[in-house]
């Protein structure tokens, strides 16, 4: 069988610090090739580069050759410009930083045919609507017409697989495509992703660092440590070595009992029979906008010292729950109390004292930073709720 890409010998500096070194990996047509590795060990580094993608000051040496004799690492950047998204998708970590706030979804995953097929945009749309489907987003329920913002977290995700398969590539690299999903969902996707190998004959580049997500499907295993290849094995081979040292550290424990630090006191919060609603646009100017309920009547109590874990399904309400618990969503029924106090307060000043009482880590942390500031000034932030401004000495130390 051939290889659709062959990675040969690659390395990568930035700024003289190498990133990657020596890589050497082959993807085979319709065949699912898993990378697996912590955070920083060079796997979306090793997938940008094998896209052309990797950063202007980036030094490399090696080959990436595809289509049998052809290096990417010698194109211009017209040549991978014909490449990227008909010969090669690419299904991002971060789907919020990947799509185009300001365009409706359909425009987002037709602008591929448009640009590849040279068709018209109603037939792109068309298309589009099509593709969206196969990931589970069809026109009848999720409208081609909405915006990323108006999606929850897994189904932004499934917009950015849908522009990747959109042209049904040769080669299809997903970094980190399940992040954001829920465990049903990411078996669903999993699957699509293995079926559209299999059906195309394209070849999947698979970067994760959870072993158990791609345990079902992958057929070759890599792990990467260093930016190096520490393990390449059929997986087969490589669940037959599993005691290995460079390989049970991604073998995941089958039973997590977590401790809880201190016994649970009076509640922290309580949600009474909150409901949220969401309106949807107006049709024309003479109709009201009509309204959807996202969430209906959630009640529960979270004493100090308890940890819930609240679980659904992509499009379940569980992020809009969240924004209502913070006072960032409106609430359409129910009440919310911190600490015995009503939230969100009348008062101004109320509101600035029980703020630091609640925080959330949101789901996409690059959406999350603001990029004109450096990392100590976003950490400081929330210092600024004290009552008593501190200097930015003492905001730093903090």
């Amino acid at each position: 069988m051939t290889n659709a890409i062959t990675v040969t010998d690659l390395s990568l500096n930035i700024g003289g610090a190498p990133i990657l070194s020596g890589v050497n990996l082959a993807l085979r047509a319709g065949k699912v090739t898993a990378l697996i590795g912590r955070s920083g060990s060079g796997k979306s580094m090793t997938a940008l580069a094998m896209m052309g993608l990797a950063p202007r000051s980036a030094q490399l040496e090696g080959e990436i050759i595809i289509d049998g004799d052809n290096d990417i690492l010698a194109m211009n950047e017209k040549t991978l410009c014909g490449l990227r998204g008909s010969a090669i998708g690419m299904i991002f970590q971060e789907p919020m930083t990947a799509l185009n706030p300001l365009q409706p979804i359909g425009a987002q995953v037709a602008e591929t045919f448009i640009i590849h097929q040279k068709i018209s945009r109603a037939e792109a749309l068309e298309k589009a609507k099509a593709t969206l489907a196969r990931v589970g987003l069809p026109e009848e329920s999720i409208p081609s017409s909405r915006y990323p913002h108006e999606l929850s977290g897994g189904q932004r995700q499934r917009v950015v697989i849908a522009i990747a398969i959109a042209l049904k590539p040769k080669i299809l690299i997903a970094d980190e495509p399940t992040t954001a999903l829920d465990v049903t969902t990411q078996a669903e996707i999993l699957s699509l992703l293995k079926g559209l190998a299999r059906e195309d004959g394209s070849a999947l580049l698979l970067i994760t660092h959870d072993l158990a997500a791609v345990s079902n499907i992958a057929d070759h295993i890599l792990i990467m440590k260093g930016g190096r290849i520490v393990a390449d094995k059929p997986a087969d081979a490589f669940y037959a070595d599993a005691a290995n040292d460079s390989v049970k550290e991604f073998v995941p424990a089958r039973i997590m009992r977590p401790e809880k630090p201190y016994k649970a006191t009076d509640a922290a919060i309580i949600a009474e029979s909150v409901s949220c609603d969401y309106n949807t646009p107006r049709q024309s100017f003479f109709h009201k906008p009509r309204k959807i309920r996202a969430v209906e009547s959630a009640a529960f109590a979270i004493a100090q010292g308890e940890n819930l874990g609240l679980v659904g399904e992509s499009g379940c309400g569980k992020s809009t729950l969240a924004k209502a618990l913070l006072g960032l969503h409106a609430i359409a029924d129910g009440a919310i109390s911190i600490g015995g106090e009503a939230f969100p307060a009348p008062q101004k000043s109320t509101m600035r004292r029980l703020r630091q009482k609640i925080q959330i880590v949101f789901q996409d942390p690059f959406s999350s930073f603001n990029p004109r500031k450096r990392v100590a000034e976003i950490v400081s932030e929330p210092l600024h709720l004290f009552d008593t401004p501190l200097s930015k000495a003492d905001k730093y130390a903090h």
